[in-house]
């Protein structure tokens, strides 16, 4: 029985909405680094631009996809049964890391890059920080995902 939720249709689509937000949630990942360092060398009227449009994107897309990343995890956790609960230490793990993602997203990421776009040279150093503490954690996430460790 538990298997039949687990591997059922509800299950499945939670699981699409899981991956595609994640794809969403994490792309910034990918795109903001050399984007922001390209720009940063061709000068100030066009690094403020990208940032500007880079801090709008973060602020109004990436960051509730980031969310809604979550909360479709959360969903899978309920939708399986008894398969996944929060006694698993890979699952607990995995909630903390995804709460302390979108703090560093919405506290120091989204601020960083408003700042940027105001010409403020100096907010380029907390937005590496930031986006080196969410690559690491978003690695330590895919690694508790695929292998869940304690399940």
């Amino acid at each position: 029985m538990v298997l039949a939720a687990y591997a059922s249709n509800w299950y499945n689509l939670l699981l699409v909405g899981h991956l595609v937000s994640l794809l969403v949630a994490f792309a910034p990942l990918v795109v903001h680094p050399p984007l922001t360092v390209r720009t940063q060398a061709q000068g100030e009227p066009v690094a403020s631009a990208v940032a500007e449009e880079l801090a709008r994107t973060t602020q109004w897309v990436h960051l509730p996809a980031l969310v809604v990343t979550g909360l479709f995890g959360l969903a899978l956790v309920f939708a399986s049964g008894a398969q996944w609960d929060f006694s698993q230490i890979w699952l607990s793990l995995a909630l903390l890391l995804w709460l302390t993602l979108c703090g560093v997203v919405g506290a120091i990421t989204g601020p960083a890059l408003r700042r940027l776009a105001a010409g403020d040279a100096n907010a380029l150093r907390p937005l590496q920080w930031g986006n080196g503490i969410a690559s690491g954690t978003f690695v330590v996430m895919l690694y508790l995902m695929f292998f869940k460790p304690g399940a």
